[in-house]
């Protein structure tokens, strides 16, 4: 494999602190490697291996409360309920 210079993993890291603080939150390798004007592949090289960062996508959820109990078991038979009326 080759070097990797480290004003590139720096340029990187910068890149992704940048994204990260970003309104949207999010960044992605190839944004990261059009931005800098480098190869995605490095880009993921710099990231996973140097930078210890692993893809994957955070999303906003609800948090289950026990108040919620009662609807989310009514919604799940009125759809067991659909669900077996679909199937005869």
């Amino acid at each position: 494999m080759k070097a990797i210079a480290s004003t590139s993993v720096e340029d990187v890291a910068t890149a992704l602190q940048e994204a990260s603080s970003s309104a949207l939150g999010m960044c992605s390798a190839r944004g990261i490697s059009r931005t800098l004007d480098m190869p995605v592949s490095t880009v993921r090289i710099i990231l996973r291996n140097i930078l210890q960062c692993y893809p994957f996508k955070i999303t906003h959820v609800q948090e289950l409360v026990p108040a919620d109990l009662p609807k989310r078991e009514a919604f799940a038979l009125q759809f067991l309920a659909r669900m077996e009326g679909d199937n005869t």
